[in-house]
């Protein structure tokens, strides 16, 4: 179980019908690793509701080592309803899980760690991203239980990178660059999470994205209308919410998108967004369709609301952006800017809506957290 003995393709394939199979690891561990192709690959329509659990996939029998598959850890083409759950994908030479197939649909991923040590204490990277998404709609990644928590860290590309026709999309509850003590920086190489041209219905909530290479999130569209909504993340900092675990590049980067929910009305629906390198948030030639609305985050501040680390930069930073709404109607919709260079910085907007924010105090308004320059 240490060397690799290479199966010239696949070391699991399904394909023509193959459904309801289970490739469990539990209590006797698959051990899947150092094939030419994909460890698990599962192709086509007619493959429904197929189980891969509790594996070792493309590490040795101690989950310590890489013993790379040449394709990516687990490959799912065109498939309906699998479910990946509770293995370790690390040090494939492609993704650690790939989707794809415009067909594909209902895939979850739960409870997997990708790009790191069974252990959790280092990486052991896939060359590309931890989950690669380009197709499909419904599928999942994480969920509302820490059993359902993905550890999407140590990957040479992006955590998880979305880019494609998809649609209804959920990425929740992960640790995307920590270890899974969500407390140590164990981060991927790129952003958190990437999306190149975002497919509509797209959630990415309650994720704890921090100690990556680049920004936290990362979304970009060529102005489509994405309808995605960022909510409950903290960005930035560890699980508690406390520490800074610093993504090298933004909090939070919107690039020609139009659309896109950052925040909301209620606590629960709060983003911490603080500790990065650059800014907090960054909307740069977007909303000419639907607006931006960035709501009821704290940014610079910790998830208590008191104090903070801030971000490297501006708080918000707003360039080129017709339509864009920060804050709202009443204090309930609220951000609260603390701790940077200046805190909200608009260049070259027009028809900008700002109102009810919080900016150079704490969440109470009653002690100051003063920015730089504004």
């Amino acid at each position: 179980g240490t060397q690799a003995c290479p199966n010239a393709g696949n070391g699991i394939y399904f394909y023509g019908g193959a459904s309801e199979n289970q490739v469990i690891g539990l209590p006797f561990r698959n051990v899947i690793a150092g094939n030419a192709a994909a460890g698990v690959g599962i192709v086509g329509t007619d493959c429904v509701d197929n189980v891969v659990q509790g594996n070792f996939i493309g590490t040795d029998l101690a989950g310590a080592r890489a013993v790379s598959n040449g394709h990516s850890g687990v490959l799912l083409e065109d498939v309906v309803g699998a479910q990946i759950a509770d293995n370790l994908i690390a040090g494939n030479r492609q993704a650690g899980v790939e989707i794809g197939g415009a067909d594909s649909r209902d895939v979850v991923l739960v409870g997997n760690q990708i790009g790191c040590s069974a252990a959790g204490t280092n990486a052991l990277p896939n060359a590309g991203a931890g989950v690669r998404i380009t197709h499909g709609r419904g599928h999942r990644v994480g969920g509302p239980t820490s059993v359902d928590r993905n550890v999407i860290s140590g990957n040479a590309a992006s955590g998880v990178l979305l880019g494609g026709n998809y649609s209804n999309i959920t990425v929740a509850g992960n640790y995307i660059g920590l270890a899974p003590d969500g407390l140590q920086a164990l981060g991927n190489v790129a952003n958190g999470i990437g999306v190149i041209v975002a497919g509509a219905g797209l959630l990415i909530s309650n994720n704890v994205i921090a100690g990556n290479g680049s920004d936290g999130i990362a979304l970009s569209g060529a102005n489509t209308p994405a309808a995605a909504v960022l909510v409950a993340n903290r960005i930035g900092l560890d699980a508690a919410g406390a520490l800074a675990r610093t993504n090298t590049g933004h909090g939070v980067s919107l690039i020609k998108v139009s659309g896109v929910r950052v925040g909301g009305a209620t606590a629960g629906e709060r983003n911490v967004i603080a500790g990065n390198t650059g800014s907090g948030i960054v909307v740069e030639g977007s909303g000419s369709n639907d607006a931006v609305v960035i709501a009821g985050n704290y940014i610079g501040l910790d998830a208590g609301g008191l104090n903070g680390p801030g971000n490297g930069q501006d708080g918000l930073y707003v360039r080129f952006t017709p339509r864009l709404q920060v804050g709202g109607s009443s204090t309930a919709w609220k951000n609260v800017i603390a701790y940077h260079d200046t805190g909200l910085s608009l260049e070259g907007c027009d028809g900008a809506w700002i109102g009810y924010n919080f900016i150079g105090c704490d969440a109470s308004a009653t002690v100051a957290r003063p920015n730089g320059y504004g």
